[in-house]
């Protein structure tokens, strides 16, 4: 069974969120076909967060890879820890899919799959406190400064996912890019409500693109935002 589901309001949510409104995001492509209840694909039912919170409440940790890419990370480290439950986020439908048939081909039923931008989903999803860790790979840097609001970790999503954070929940950021790590540290810095550590590169999976930064020598900063507690 496919859930093809959204939070009520998507129109509003998804509007000027990478590109535009809902109908410019959907120009990334429907899902192909019936692929089980591991994805989500937020549209259309008004039934959505019953269904998910109904998984999610299940019992056990709650990771969330907030933009999976081409999921090695994703795929591998649910595989480890199958007593956790996995969300992972990603707005591409090819992307989507190919990490659906690893799944499947390797029977891992902890992961459900979102197929949307996380920022307008996670509020409404996700109950306040029910998240062991954030995990974000590679995320873009939007370069130019008049792209900068479009940057994951604006300081409103940062409060929104402090408040869905266990008591001693993370966000992990890994990039390439020293400038964007040191920009979003200061927004953590500025919320006020994490402490901030560096993360060695033993401690987690390697993305795909860890594995070639790696390959080609090139620097990556790993940073751990640790709640600090309620505000």
């Amino acid at each position: 069974m496919i859930v093809e589901a959204t939070a009520t309001g998507a129109g509003t949510f998804y509007h000027g969120l990478y590109g535009g409104a809902v109908s410019q995001r959907r120009a990334h492509g429907k899902n192909r076909g019936a692929v089980g209840e591991q994805l989500l694909d937020p549209f259309g039912n008004e039934d959505a967060v019953h269904t998910f919170r109904s998984w999610i409440d299940f019992g056990g940790k709650l990771e969330v890879d907030l933009g999976f890419g081409r999921g090695g990370f994703l795929v591998e480290q649910a595989s480890r820890t199958r007593e956790s439950r996995w969300v992972g986020f990603e707005v591409r439908t090819r992307l989507c899919m190919e990490v659906m048939d690893r799944l499947n081909r390797q029977g891992i039923s902890n992961v459900r799959i979102i197929q949307a931008d996380a920022r307008p989903i996670v509020d409404q999803f996700f109950p306040v406190g029910s998240i062991s860790h954030f995990y974000v790979g590679f995320p873009d840097p939007w370069w130019k400064k008049k792209h900068h609001k479009r940057r994951i970790f604006s300081p409103e999503f940062v409060h929104t996912l402090h408040s869905k954070l266990t008591a001693t929940g993370s966000v992990i950021l890994r990039t390439d890019v020293t400038d964007y790590a040191q920009n979003v540290r200061e927004v953590f810095n500025a919320h006020g409500g994490f402490d901030t550590q560096v993360v060695t590169p033993d401690e987690l999976v390697p993305t795909d693109r860890e594995r070639r930064c790696a390959d080609f020598g090139l620097p990556v900063s790993r940073l751990r935002f640790t709640k600090k507690g309620c505000l």
